[in-house]
């Protein structure tokens, strides 16, 4: 990404700016899938019970298999569709929003308030622009399933962080993972860092 480098400035002086664009796809994808599954098979919460000494998988909340669930990708660049085709691979129904309409096998094209009503998980790929910025707010977790989640490795930004630390406070929905955060590193005082259903990761 290129939204911190001053690109009218850079060419205003001459300076050249260009970006790898595949760089770091399997990588960010892999991460997000990880994130899924311990978002989905509860991970986190089980690994401190078990280091706690509680050893009772029924002491959890309800598990669901992944394949048959639906994740849903908001910007289908190269690390969207790299993230879709691992996606169906472990069985998931993929949907998809992309400013530029951008048809790919296996995955059905929606609207943002579409992919946002139907999917289990909803994982951020698009790049950080003014259209972007604050693009998930309080008004789009609303329309999100209780049971579902939000996964964020794009940038920070694009998340209203007090509306979903609100939303998860609230159980209005089940949880979310986070890799990105407006400012990093984040500050202890960060909303996130006092929810449980919130996985964090350091960029």
């Amino acid at each position: 990404g290129l939204d911190n480098i001053d690109v009218a400035e850079c060419t205003a002086r001459g300076i050249p700016v260009t970006n790898v664009p595949d760089y770091c796809l399997t990588e960010v994808a892999e991460h997000t899938l990880a994130l899924l599954m311990a978002l989905g098979r509860k991970i986190g919460f089980y690994h401190g019970e078990t280091k706690a000494g509680r050893y009772q998988l029924q002491a959890g909340p309800e598990l669901r298999r992944l394949a048959g669930q639906t994740l849903g990708i908001v910007g289908l660049g190269a690390i969207g569709r790299t993230v879709a085709d691992k996606a169906r691979a472990l069985g998931l129904r993929v949907l998809a929003t992309t400013r530029t309409p951008r048809p790919h096998p296996g995955v059905t094209s929606c609207s943002l308030d579409e992919v946002l009503v139907a999917s289990d998980y909803v994982s951020l790929h698009a790049p950080l622009t003014s259209e972007t910025r604050g693009l998930i707010g309080a008004r789009e977790l609303a329309l999100m399933k209780p049971t579902a989640y939000l996964i964020n490795t794009s940038r920070g930004p694009m998340v209203d962080a007090e509306a979903l630390a609100a939303a998860v406070q609230n159980e209005q929905i089940a949880g979310a993972a986070i890799d990105v955060f407006d400012q990093e590193p984040p500050p202890p005082s960060h909303p996130f860092f006092a929810l449980d259903k919130i996985i964090l990761t350091p960029h």
